[in-house]
């Protein structure tokens, strides 16, 4: 049916996918590196504030585009009447708008690819044309929670604006997209329950590079390992939620246990940590493998978030023993609860740790278990698949 397709997709990307430092860039990551470039010609068109280094893995672009993001001032934002959301305002390029409108998308392209809901206003400068937008997860949902768990007054009326300015913009913009792609069920429902079109989406789970993340041998001394966006909020109110109410008495009781904080971008808040000798914050590393190595214990104290935890899937691939929470692994409805630890309160992560620290034998059992979950249930072959089963639809 499909034999002989070339396809020709503009692709629209909110950041150069390489390094993939988040869920949005990594699936965008393996769609560059898988899709074949026998048939699909990809023009990748992306924001930022710099021209990227191109990665020489992206086999099927045929042509690569920097548009420089126009600097937005918070404050300036809040005491206009601008109806976008911050969160798509920061990715507004008046170069972009102008390259879309003076391209015959049309006649050049089968179909735009958003890789971002951030960039779902673009919708308004392209016509004529089938748009598939990746949402990845319910934004809306994550400004709820996001307003229920913020710590002050202005974090909580932030995301109480942002979340009606989305909600406006779903309304009047998500009926008008081909298609819509969400990583977990979950995060779909919750669009198609405020009234979207059932037959415009569909989840395409993400995947792990099984290859890449294999389990390592480790005789390093009691560590665990947090790892992450620390950009990310869930993220930082997950760390503080350990620091504050775990680590102080998991520590006292284990005075040689190392914790490993690792991922781009922490806080202030997070790097004054550090101040415990015992606590390691590194910041962005090239190869996440190195420390994992260095851990027994992967924790994942998210307190709120949606979609699916990619952390999760690459430490489950690794053969890691896992101590995470209910909002962890929200997005994995595979997990039957014999692949790792799931924690209610503060004294259950005291205790399924130094379990897990003490028994090398149920250690060896959760990491066992943990690997042959994601032989069985997750690869990017399969996500790949059903991208390329989407895409050729538009032919």
């Amino acid at each position: 049916m499909w034999e002989d397709i070339n396809m020709k997709i503009l692709y629209l990307a909110e950041k150069y996918p390489y390094p993939a430092t988040t869920g949005i860039s990594l699936i965008s990551s393996q769609l560059l590196k898988n899709l074949s470039p026998a048939d699909f010609e990809i023009d990748l068109w992306y924001l930022a504030e710099k021209k990227a280094p191109e990665s020489s893995e992206f086999h099927c672009i045929t042509k690569s585009l920097f548009f420089k993001i126009d600097k937005a001032s918070l404050i300036k934002y809040y005491f206009s009447d601008e109806s976008l959301p911050w969160g798509m305002l920061k990715y507004y390029s008046a170069g972009l708008k102008q390259k879309l409108a003076v391209t015959d998308l049309a006649n050049k392209y089968d179909f735009v690819y958003l890789d971002s809901p951030f960039l779902a206003f673009y919708k308004k400068y392209i016509t004529d044309l089938p748009i598939i937008l990746n949402s990845v997860d319910d934004i809306q949902a994550w400004f709820q929670q996001s307003k229920k768990s913020a710590t002050s007054a202005l974090r909580r009326w932030h995301f109480k604006q942002e979340n009606k300015k989305y909600a406006n913009f779903e309304k009047n913009y998500f009926s008008k997209f081909s298609k819509l792609i969400f990583v977990a069920d979950k995060d779909r429902l919750g669009v198609i329950n405020r009234g979207l079109d059932e037959n415009k989406t569909l989840t395409i789970p993400l995947g792990v590079d099984t290859e890449y993340f294999q389990p390592q041998e480790n005789k390093t001394p009691p560590a665990i390992i947090t790892t992450g966006n620390m950009a990310y909020l869930p993220n930082q109110e997950g760390v503080s939620y350990f620091a504050k109410n775990i680590w102080s008495k998991l520590s006292r009781r284990n005075p040689e246990l190392k914790w490993y904080i690792v991922g781009k971008d922490p806080s202030p808040k997070i790097q004054q940590l550090m101040k415990n000798k015992n606590i390691i914050v590194t910041g962005f590393v090239e190869d996440m493998r190195e420390y994992f190595a260095k851990a027994q214990i992967v924790v994942s104290p998210l307190q709120s978030g949606t979609g699916t935890k990619i952390k999760i899937l690459e430490a489950l691939a690794l053969g890691k023993a896992i101590v995470a929470s209910k909002p962890s692994i929200d997005g994995i409805p595979e997990l039957t609860g014999e692949e790792l630890l799931i924690a209610k309160n503060p004294d259950e992560y005291i205790n399924f740790i130094e379990r897990l620290l003490t028994d090398a034998r149920i250690r060896a059992e959760y990491q066992a278990r943990a690997r042959q979950f994601i032989i069985e249930n997750y690869s990017w072959k399969k996500s790949i698949n059903l991208y390329e089963e989407i895409f050729k639809n538009y032919a």
